[in-house]
């Protein structure tokens, strides 16, 4: 599980009163967030970045452009690949770096799972 929002359900606190509930179980021994993805835990708990496998991913069009940039075998089908598929889509999702594939894959797949929903989590 990662976070996502509806704003409707902000409106109304719903999301304060999730919150209110997880603190009480944590404050009386009980679980926490156990549905949470063990590397999304741990980034939330130490803050420093978790690594992530591309099955991970939720999204059909995160899946599909790692798996693209992992089929890559030659940093010369990155760059066709990054100019003419998925470089708009990286770049936009704060990945900028196109010679390092497996840190690309990384940035991209923590972007994906707790970066952009970053504020919910705050």
């Amino acid at each position: 599980m990662y976070f996502s929002h509806d704003i409707s359900l902000i409106e109304r606190e719903r999301y304060r009163f999730a919150g209110q509930c997880v603190a009480w179980s944590l404050l009386h021994d009980g679980p926490g967030l156990s549905a949470l993805h063990p590397s999304v835990y741990n980034m939330m708990v130490t803050g420093r970045p978790a690594s992530f496998n591309i099955e991970d991913a939720t999204d059909y069009d995160v899946f599909t452009n790692l798996n693209k940039i992992q089929e890559c075998q030659t940093t010369h089908e990155l760059q066709e690949l990054v100019s003419k598929e998925v470089g708009d889509w990286a770049v936009s999702n704060g990945c900028s770096d196109i010679l390092n594939k497996d840190g690309k894959i990384q940035r991209l797949l923590r972007q994906h799972m707790f970066y952009q929903s970053k504020t919910e989590q705050q």
